[in-house]
């Protein structure tokens, strides 16, 4: 009888590890950036791919991954000042990497980007970033943007709106 049972809770415990090896999405949360970098390289090494990200609070970000059949490396970008998410991407961008569009989120005072690499040959794109606290001006802006040939990945708020436009280039 004991040995039924035991073998009973091994193949449901078999199982369980199997439906959570073969579960489609997977949700991370956490308040530390730094922590959530990790996980997202972790999770993308078990084959997932990050699909969006929102804050739940002022303080936890979620990311939700999917399975997927190629392989993803992931750079997170984290700052309060403009220039620095200017820079921070640009360098990402330079190294083929791009904006996951549904992933940037605002934390409290941060602008988060979460921007991945693919296997095939990375696009060669560039990015501009927009900050401002009124809506008029970030119109004008866009337009601007649009008008020299970027088009708008995301927009994200904070103590102001971040808007952040990609370009191909050759």
């Amino acid at each position: 009888m004991r040995s039924s049972i035991g073998c009973v809770l091994l193949v449901l415990s078999a199982a369980s590890f199997a439906e959570a090896q073969n579960d489609r999405y997977l949700l991370l949360a956490t308040e530390r950036t730094s922590t959530m970098q990790q996980e997202i390289n972790a999770a993308a090494a078990r084959g997932f791919r990050v699909v969006a990200a929102s804050p739940k609070e002022s303080s936890e970000v979620v990311v939700l991954l999917e399975h997927a059949k190629d392989s993803y490396e992931y750079r997170l970008v984290a700052t309060t000042r403009t220039a620095t998410l200017q820079r921070e991407i640009s360098d990402a961008a330079e190294a083929g990497y791009r904006i996951v569009p549904r992933a940037v989120t605002g934390k409290g005072d941060e602008v988060l980007v979460l921007m991945e690499k693919g296997a095939e040959a990375p696009a060669n794109v560039q990015y501009q970033v927009l900050a401002t606290e009124r809506t008029g001006t970030l119109q004008k802006e866009i337009s601007e943007a649009s008008a020299n040939g970027y088009t708008l990945t995301a927009l994200a708020g904070r103590s102001e709106y971040v808007a952040i436009l990609e370009k191909g280039v050759r």
